[in-house]
């Protein structure tokens, strides 16, 4: 990659600039950083932490008081009962809800891909179709 006295990254694909910038924990080899560009990999600090620190104790705390609050209520077997088929169709009901809008999401999902292959596949004809007229001589 050639640079320019600005420090510019010359080539027409989108090189990374290279600046001779000290970078914040001082100089790299050379004195030379990347400016991040838009499409890089994010970096490792970037990395999404699991999410099972927080959901298995939020599940143990929700389901403990549910079963607290259950035993300790005092009730007779067929307030127990209504009660325990009522949280049932509850549960039932929020799962229910819960996969339709997983479904929905998949569903956007796969549609937007399909369509972002469609125009980059148009792209690609037409930079073809492009490259082939302006190697000919051709332009309109």
């Amino acid at each position: 990659m050639t640079t320019t006295s600005r420090g510019q990254a010359g080539g027409w694909n989108g090189e990374h600039a290279v600046t001779a910038a000290p970078s914040p924990q001082g100089k790299s080899p050379g004195g030379v950083t990347r400016t991040p560009r838009r499409g890089d990999a994010p970096s490792a600090a970037a990395d999404p932490k699991a999410a099972a620190w927080w959901i298995v104790p939020i599940t143990l705390v929700v389901g403990g008081g549910v079963a607290w609050w259950l035993l300790s209520a005092g009730w007779t077997a067929a307030q127990a009962t209504a009660t325990q088929g009522a949280l049932q169709t509850a549960l039932a009901t929020g799962a229910g809800v819960g996969a339709v809008i997983t479904f929905m999401l998949a569903f956007r999902r796969q549609r937007h891909q399909e369509h972002a292959a469609h125009i980059t596949a148009y792209l690609a004809e037409r930079n073809a179709d492009l490259a082939d007229r302006n190697a000919m001589g051709n332009l309109d």
